[in-house]
């Protein structure tokens, strides 16, 4: 393109498989229920704990993405981000856990740090 133009964005060719996928003689029901695998268990303790935040209400699920992202939704990264376990209970909580779930709410801010407290055992 001429200086000063872009190049329009061009998305990379699909990589070939090695070989073609074997057929499954007998695929499950669409029905069934997807079998759980070792990646879903962070996943449901996350949705479990973000859950009883707010009683099974689900408002804070609307965070459950970005701790995917940002904790890989491990109960345990989540518990690293309490910085004291003195003084004001949300700047107990390090900010950038606030900025990178998207939380500016103070009263969701308040419940997130007492329910970080209580997974530090406080």
């Amino acid at each position: 393109p001429p200086p000063g133009q872009r190049r329009p964005y061009s998305a990379p060719p699909p990589k070939a498989a090695a070989t073609a996928p074997a057929r499954m003689e007998n695929p499950r029901p669409k029905s069934a229920a997807p079998e759980p695998s070792s990646t879903d268990a962070p996943r449901s303790d996350l949705e479990a704990w973000l859950l009883e935040l707010d009683g099974g209400k689900g408002v804070f699920l609307q965070y459950k993405e970005a701790l995917l992202t940002e904790f890989d939704g491990d109960l345990q990264m989540i518990r690293e981000v309490r910085v004291s376990a003195s003084g004001p209970l949300v700047q107990s909580i390090d900010p950038v856990f606030w900025n990178s779930i998207g939380c500016k709410l103070a009263g969701h801010k308040v419940v997130f740090a007492k329910a970080i407290a209580k997974l530090c055992g406080a």
